[in-house]
């Protein structure tokens, strides 16, 4: 998401649609901040 210049991520499906909801929490919390 970072990568492709996204400041900001809108938790929609991309979440909440996610059969593994924490562990899907786990990864967006994992993402590296922008510098």
């Amino acid at each position: 998401v970072r990568a492709a210049g996204a400041d900001t991520v809108v938790l929609g499906s991309l979440a909440f649609g996610d059969p593994d909801l924490a562990q899907r929490m786990a990864w967006l919390h994992g993402l590296k901040a922008a510098a």
